[in-house]
């Protein structure tokens, strides 16, 4: 079983019904604005964000630059790092998009 997404990049995401996704099903969970994480990761709590915007707090974007999509993973010491797929996190079938129950206070990141 599959539920159909659209958003304003990407039409007629099919992502399944199902406990377990593999890579790509968790791009397209990313894509539509989901956390996703991995069974197989040693740290608890940790997540993956797709990052679309510059935030307020990292300062002025200069005009002539534009601010690509990346993604973000948040750890299990309660920080955010930028994050790069391994060959084994590319080729795992323990993805999952992650429900949270109660409001998170995202973790603030700041230039120094």
């Amino acid at each position: 079983m599959t539920q159909t997404h659209t958003t304003a990049h990407h039409t007629n995401i099919q992502i399944p019904k199902v406990s377990l996704l593999n890579f790509s099903q968790a791009l397209d969970a990313l894509k539509l604005g989901a956390k996703v994480s991995r069974q197989g990761w040693n740290g608890k709590k940790m997540w993956l964000k797709l990052v679309t915007s510059w935030s307020a707090n990292l300062g002025q974007l200069p005009a002539d630059y534009e601010c690509l999509p990346w993604l973000a993973m948040k750890t299990a010491d309660d920080k955010v790092v930028p994050w790069l797929a391994s060959q084994t996190d590319l080729l795992a079938c323990d993805w999952s998009v992650v429900v949270v129950s109660v409001p998170e206070q995202a973790p603030k990141v700041t230039l120094q």
